[in-house]
């Protein structure tokens, strides 16, 4: 199987397409031959060294991907289609970005009908960072969820999540709110008690007082 693989630390220039021997998949695990796969922050994160626990290259990068299963195995069936995610896969062993990968059952799931490899592909990271947000925040009907920033991906899964349940609004005065959350801290979150900001927020809107805001500046380089 063709593969891309990082030898060493470093930018762009450490990425190599190698050709290595499909993976030989061991009890309870499924060989998946990979039909797209995603691209993520932490990769570049890996892949740049600034990751402790990742494994030390050689290492086949990608935390997610979609593909067929080759084989029957762990519950799943010759032919079907599986988004391939979870495991320490690009981090603490290889992942996705080749053309086959052998994981654990519980590292599948089945694709709905209906949605391309692709779509399948991009799914799972950023859904479940979305879902885990909007758990952890506990967001009832009626309250506000304020996205900063544009959080990419994030921002599209977390609005289809909240306008099932909640009122969504994504304008915000940026240029005095922003500024003000870059120049106290780079906390991603802006906790309930946190009243002076909490109350900034308010002001910027006719919401309830419930708020969570989501602040993703984005990495320079």
């Amino acid at each position: 199987m063709k593969a891309i693989q990082i030898q060493s630390y470093g930018g762009l220039e450490v990425l190599r397409t190698t050709t290595l021997s499909d993976p030989d998949p061991g009890p309870d695990e499924v060989l998946v031959r990979i039909k797209a796969s995603a691209v993520n922050r932490l990769d570049g994160i890996v892949r740049m060294g600034h990751f402790p626990i990742a494994k030390e290259p050689p290492l086949i990068l990608g935390e997610e991907a979609a593909g067929i299963v080759d084989r029957n195995g762990a519950g799943f069936k010759t032919g079907e289609r599986v988004i391939v995610y979870g495991g320490g896969l690009g981090v603490l062993r290889d992942g996705t970005w080749a053309e086959a990968v052998a994981v654990p059952g519980s590292c599948l799931r089945r694709i709905p009908e209906g949605m391309s490899f692709e779509e399948a592909a991009a799914l799972a990271n950023v859904g479940v960072t979305a879902y885990g947000a909007l758990r952890t925040a506990a967001l009832k009907a009626g309250e506000t969820l304020v996205v900063m920033d544009r959080a990419g991906q994030c921002d599209t899964e977390l609005q289809s999540f909240v306008t099932r349940r909640a009122r969504m609004r994504t304008r915000v005065d940026r240029a005095s709110f922003i500024a003000a959350v870059l120049n106290r801290s780079t906390s991603t979150t802006l906790s309930s008690d946190d009243a002076a900001l909490l109350n900034r927020f308010s002001s910027l809107f006719e919401a309830p007082r419930a708020v969570l805001g989501l602040v993703t500046p984005r990495p320079r380089g």
